[in-house]
């Protein structure tokens, strides 16, 4: 029983540390997203609603709130998501990643951050650095791309 209970509580400090990955920006942001973009390499997945924009063998799959919550199990397979988020700072974002900032400039009026979340699985490498996070900061909204925005701005 002692054994059970310290690998009950190891398990929850791993949790808790953020040292266990996945791969899903979207869960992490899903309580302040509004639309949800997942593109991937081919397309093998049916989503229900939403609107799909064919990109060669792959596709750009947009979707809103609500639809997200439909398609949950339909999310597999995929080189990079981005989301649309309000109501919510750029710096509790950084918090819930985990971020490491390596980067900030501006495009126009917007703050463009990039960095890396040691909390998702994939990333690419610039400049010698592991870089999965990518962040735009407008008048009206938060856009993060994992591991860059899938959608322009």
């Amino acid at each position: 029983m002692k054994r059970l209970i310290v690998f009950l509580l190891f398990v929850c400090a791993i949790v808790n540390l953020g040292l266990i990955q996945n791969d899903y920006l979207h869960e992490m942001l899903m309580p302040y997203g509004e639309k949800f973009y997942i593109y991937q390499n081919n397309c093998d997945s049916y989503f229900n609603g939403g609107e799909i924009i064919k990109n060669g063998t792959g596709q750009i799959v947009k979707l809103n709130k609500n639809e997200i919550q439909n398609n949950l199990n339909n999310i597999k397979n995929y080189a990079g998501e981005s989301v649309v988020v309000n109501n919510i700072s750029l710096n509790k974002i950084m918090k819930i990643l985990n971020l490491n900032v390596l980067k900030k400039y501006y495009i126009n009026n917007d703050l463009v951050v990039i960095g890396y979340s040691n909390k998702l699985n994939h990333y690419l490498i610039s400049e010698n650095k592991k870089v999965n996070i990518q962040i735009k900061v407008g008048q009206e909204n938060i856009i993060v791309g994992y591991p860059l925005i899938m959608e322009g701005f």
